[in-house]
């Protein structure tokens, strides 16, 4: 029941239940609006857990505070933190995903590493033994992100394949089977798999032709499938091929379309849904009417997402909004200049040849872009593409200076070039 946010200037912000000390503030004292996390102003990636956080800083350096009882934290301990310790001495984490209790990670190199509770399996090493340091699994070098249920996890290669491990009572794991597995297994054979993300029991996917997939638990409508009814394997959500990234919550679920329009489903009880009521949605939910929606992020009864202006909103329970109200609604939450960047694409993303005369090479590691924005220098946007292309034909624009952005998947880099 916490939010952690990173601004702009590479500060972290938080909000909410702070028992064990999540917040990261030295304190175990709940916050009704965002305050800052100390005082460093380099952190590039944040996760939060249940009950617990973590980061990665700029020089790639692992940080996590709060809860501790099972490990998650990768300490070496199950001591509670109430403010950001570092883990180990490694500089190459990339990014994290966070459980309930357990933690996986993906460095530089695209390895994969776990760590945690592990009563059922969920840390994918063949056992039920927790961990209280990174562990890794496997020996494969081809990941490219994770997601963290409740109990389970699954991962994706840069393959597309997607691997999964944990507790399956409910199908969440998605290779049609209600079997806990403790083991990471390749769920199906498809290899066209884009972005996942886990819920408490339920997982949403998209896949390259930009449609949704959703399995696991469905009692209040979170696979969006227009029923009640569980599923163990994929199913398509809807016929729209329009889906830009999704995320799961607790009991609901959201996703923003390529056109920058929010749409929400399954279980609104404290109004999480931000659709003016507090009824379960069994089908996606167009919410209002803006279309400059960026980034959604969905804990267990709330709802966090950012514009495209920088400004955060917020739904259902401990907002951030000054009180300990629900809201159904989307709120305004005062921590402005705010960003999607979770991590610093400026090191992740280069352009080349800069001056150009007519190509711009994108040098993007492992990303998967999902869309492109050209502006000119008064900020009239003059070019849009939807494309993982690593070149960019520019020879038809005159010559001048260009402002370019770069989105790939929850993630926006932002910079300039010159045409000449």
């Amino acid at each position: 029941m916490h939010t952690v946010a990173l601004k702009m200037d590479g500060s972290l912000w938080g909000w909410g239940y702070n028992y064990p000390g999540q917040l990261g503030n030295g304190n175990t004292n709940a916050e009704s609006a965002p305050i800052q996390i100390g005082t460093d102003t380099d952190w590039k990636f944040i996760e939060t857990g249940y009950a617990f956080t973590l980061a990665i800083k700029n020089n790639g350096t692992l940080w996590c505070w709060g809860s501790n009882s099972h490990g998650e934290l990768g300490d070496g301990t199950t001591i509670n933190r109430t403010i950001p310790i570092q883990i180990g001495t490694d500089t190459d984490w990339k990014l994290l995903s966070a459980g309930s209790n357990h933690v996986l990670a993906i460095k530089t190199n695209g390895t994969l590493w776990s760590w945690g509770s592990n009563s059922y399996g969920q840390l994918g090493d063949g056992t039920t033994i927790n961990k209280t340091i990174p562990t890794q699994i496997g020996i494969s070098n081809n990941w490219s992100s994770v997601s963290c249920g409740y109990n389970n996890s699954i991962a994706l290669k840069t393959d597309g394949s997607i691997w999964g491990c944990g507790g399956n009572f409910y199908g969440q794991i998605g290779d049609g089977t209600i079997v806990t597995d403790y083991n990471l297994h390749q769920i199906g054979t498809d290899t066209d798999w884009k972005s996942i993300s886990c819920g408490l029991y339920h997982t949403l996917g998209i896949k390259n032709n930009n449609k949704i997939y959703s399995w696991g638990m469905n009692d209040v409508g979170q696979l969006g499938d227009g029923s009640n009814n569980y599923s163990s394997s994929p199913i398509q959500v809807g016929t729209d091929t329009d889906w830009l990234s999704v995320s799961a919550g607790g009991y609901h679920s959201a996703g923003i379309k390529s056109d920058g329009s929010l749409f929400m489903w399954g279980g609104n009880g404290s109004g999480e849904l931000a659709d003016g009521t507090n009824s379960n949605k069994s089908l996606p939910t167009l919410i209002g009417s803006d279309t400059n929606w960026e980034f959604i992020s969905l804990g267990i009864y709330r709802s966090c997402a950012l514009k495209s202006n920088n400004t955060v909103w917020s739904s259902g329970s401990y907002t951030g909004d000054g009180t300990y109200s629900t809201r159904n609604l989307p709120t305004l939450i005062s921590c402005s200049s705010l960003t999607t960047d979770q991590f610093n694409l400026k090191n992740l993303i280069t352009l080349y040849p800069n001056p150009t005369t007519e190509i711009i090479n994108i040098n993007k590691e492992d990303l998967l872009i999902s869309k492109i924005l050209i502006f000119d220098i008064l900020g009239k946007k003059i070019l849009e593409e939807y494309k993982g292309s690593s070149r960019l034909d520019v020879s038809h624009l005159d010559k001048g200076i260009y402002m370019i952005e770069i989105h790939s998947e929850y993630k926006i880099f932002k910079s300039k070039f010159i045409k000449i």
